[in-house]
């Protein structure tokens, strides 16, 4: 070692190398050992550094590299076509660039986060980068950008079969509110996957005899044992909640970490259901556990009442009839009722929240079908697709013996089965 010993130690450029006593001790160790092992003496060869056995002179020279082998580190680049940072349709436009300039367009590129092309070539002439700059960062492609890239069309979330009838598959989870002061609140959402029925309880603790007993009681009590149940593998679902599916032979499946996708119907269901509560509570400033619990009611017969699957709501499914609500004086006999509602109370405030949930929901309806409608591209016109037996299709029939010139008059049919 060189140098002193508090801040200005450095590694001495023979540092690794060994003294000779040093060298001699390791081999005399060495010899020893082999000798109590029962090693005759005279098969250790003695090899030192730099020593290369019986190798000649010539052939030691001969080893040698020949001066005018050494070339510049830039001589065994790959030609401008094998870059991975410039496609190859635009290799030609960056090969007369300097290395220099394309490096110090890499770590902009770099330390301003990554930004796109567009945003990187208009920051560099804003800055007043040379022509060649401006150039390489139009074509150059990041390949860690690459790999964060969405798809540019994004092929549908909804699995293709969903089980039918009520109770057979069910999706627990539990999910989180915040009331107009900003306090947190944690309900058990239950959806039936076969209806899309959905129930939310209101929680005031997470623990898992606490889930299990509220899923006996709200659930259970009323609907009788479901088949199977998909969970995540969250702390509430352990324990007791085990122990009441194994005391009632529910079957579970508990869902990979990070992989929500598995638990698909019970996400989409909560984030539905949590757009129509955030409304309510927004509208009606609604504050404390009472009100939240009257909140989320009111946002649960929303979903239930106007979500349609296969032309019926989940409370037509599993009811048999829509659930009747004091909402309009034209439709409702009912008068005492229409008359409680124009009073002040929790009658007049149940319904409104029912009200202001239905209105949410009718526009978040209308917003993802038109979302849909606007991002909604054309088939390709010569791209063909593969259809597996048992696949839905429309087909197109033509019109046997149309005049030449004319108009084919045949339409799309179906749908088939394959």
């Amino acid at each position: 070692m060189e140098g002193g010993i508090q801040k200005t130690v450095r590694v001495s450029e023979w540092a690794g190398g060994y003294t000779e006593a040093f060298a001699k001790a390791i081999i005399l160790g060495a010899e020893r050992t082999l000798k109590n092992r029962g090693f005759d003496n005279t098969s250790v060869k003695r090899v030192y550094y730099g020593d290369d056995g019986d190798a000649t002179d010539e052939e030691l020279l001969g080893k040698a590299v020949d001066e005018e082998r050494f070339m510049d580190a830039d001589h065994d680049r790959l030609p401008p076509e094998h870059w991975p940072e410039i496609p190859p349709e635009h290799a030609d436009k960056v090969e007369n660039i300097p290395e220099d300039v394309r490096e110090a367009v890499r770590i902009a590129h770099n330390r301003l986060g990554h930004p796109d092309s567009k945003t990187l070539v208009r920051m560099m002439k804003l800055g007043g980068a040379v022509e060649a700059a401006v150039t390489y960062g139009k074509y150059y492609n990041c390949s860690t950008c690459e790999a964060r890239r969405a798809p540019s069309r994004l092929s549908a979330a909804s699995g293709s079969l969903r089980p039918f009838g009520f109770n057979r598959s069910i999706y627990v989870d539990l999910k989180y509110y915040k009331d107009a002061e900003k306090k947190k609140y944690v309900a058990l959402s239950a959806v039936d996957a076969g209806t899309s029925y959905q129930l939310v309880v209101p929680l005031k603790t997470r623990r898992t005899d606490y889930v299990a007993h509220k899923f006996i009681k709200h659930w259970i009590n009323h609907y009788g044992v479901p088949d199977v149940i998909y969970h995540d593998q969250g702390g509430e679902f352990q324990k007791h909640f085990v122990q009441v599916l194994e005391n009632f032979s529910i079957q579970s499946k508990v869902t990979a970490a990070h992989a929500g996708w598995q638990l698909a119907v019970g996400e989409r269901a909560g984030g539905i259901h949590g757009t129509i509560a955030r409304a309510i509570i927004y509208e009606h400033v609604v504050k404390g556990p009472r009100q939240m619990a009257l909140a989320l009611a009111a946002a649960t017969n929303a979903k239930n009442s106007l979500l349609k699957r296969n032309g019926y709501t989940p409370e037509q499914a599993v009811f048999g009839k829509p659930t009747s609500w004091p909402g309009s004086a034209l439709n409702d006999d009912d008068h005492l009722r229409i008359s409680a509602m124009s009073q002040e109370g929790e009658v007049a405030r149940a319904t409104a929240m029912r009200i202001s949930a239905m209105r949410a929901f009718l526009r978040l309806d209308a917003k993802d079908k038109l979302k849909r409608a606007l991002t909604r591209s054309l088939p390709a016109a010569n791209r063909t697709r593969e259809h597996l037996p048992g696949s839905l299709i429309y087909f197109w029939e033509p019109t046997v013996g149309k005049p030449r010139g004319a108009r084919d008059p045949g339409r799309w049919r179906g749908p088939g089965t394959i």
